[in-house]
């Protein structure tokens, strides 16, 4: 009989520190006691989701740069970084217009504390506001054995209610993942899958950007960004076009601006083609 009721405590006991574990399964009670001794997994940083355009020279005086290469192309041209940045557009395109929404919803969800559900699942409740339109907002995560989904709902009163609009997977570390972006709630078809890890030890990340839009020509089409510790030149892009099977390679120095491409089917050559600090065409060295 004694070792009929020890064995009953010792599985009692066992229940009870997986209760407070994984906070699943358990009551209202065990949940509320709990909430402040379990900790919420850590959101995917901003450079998961966002490639960085910033470091790129695209964000310079792009029209007054255009301009002085017309005016003094007989002196000096800005070819070479000039076809560097129209490519880099075309994507920084997609970010900050296309996907303004699900963007907007993610950045803000750094300034927000999650709520612990019932069944398990931390939900980051909000609001925000894209191009003065007012939305509201929940990202769910629910941990499992093989790492953390990711889940964002948005809602923009009397138009939407709770769209789908992304959903992903990372490690329990939060060290690699993807995710997946669908277009708009009236055409909800995926549009573009990122793929992303990171390096703690200093703090960088690569990132894909993956056209995953079904029965289009450009399926398949991405870009990937990513930080090195070579010198000069310490981030590169690698532009991938599916529907003419065509990379442009892009290098530059996030410091001095100077860069270089390569790109076969728009020179004509398997050559590096660079640009100085000024992004004025140079000779590679």
């Amino acid at each position: 009989m004694k070792k009929i009721i020890h064995l009953f405590i010792t599985v009692w006991l066992l229940l009870l520190t997986l209760c407070l574990l994984f906070v699943q399964g358990c009551s209202k009670d065990s949940i509320t006691n709990t909430a402040d001794i379990v900790d919420a997994p850590e959101i995917p940083p901003k450079s998961s989701f966002i490639i960085d355009f910033d470091s790129f020279p695209i964000a310079r005086n792009t029209t007054e740069t255009i301009k002085k290469s017309f005016l003094r192309s007989e002196m000096q041209s800005y070819k070479n970084w000039e076809w560097s940045a129209g490519n880099v557009l075309v994507w920084n395109t997609l970010l900050t217009v296309t996907l303004a929404v699900p963007v907007a919803s993610f950045v803000e969800s750094f300034n927000h504390d999650p709520k612990l559900q019932m069944d398990g699942t931390w939900i980051w409740p909000y609001s925000f506001i894209v191009f003065g339109q007012s939305y509201s907002a929940e990202l769910h995560a629910k941990l499992d054995t093989e790492g953390i989904q990711w889940d964002m709902y948005i809602t923009r009163q009397n138009v939407y209610d709770d769209f789908h609009w992304y959903t992903g997977r990372s490690n329990l570390f939060t060290t690699d993942g993807y995710w997946v972006l669908y277009k708009k709630p009236e055409d909800p078809v995926p549009i573009l899958r990122i793929e992303w890890d990171r390096d703690m030890t200093n703090n960088s990340t690569n990132i894909k950007y993956i056209n995953v839009i079904p029965d289009n020509p450009a399926n398949g089409s991405y870009i990937y960004y990513s930080i090195t510790d070579e010198i000069p030149y310490d981030a590169y892009y690698d532009i991938y076009l599916s529907e003419s099977n065509n990379s442009t390679n892009i290098m530059w120095n996030r410091s001095t601006k100077e860069g270089r491409v390569n790109d076969v089917l728009h020179f004509e050559n398997d050559a590096w083609h660079c640009w100085n600090t000024q992004l004025e065409d140079i000779e590679c060295p």
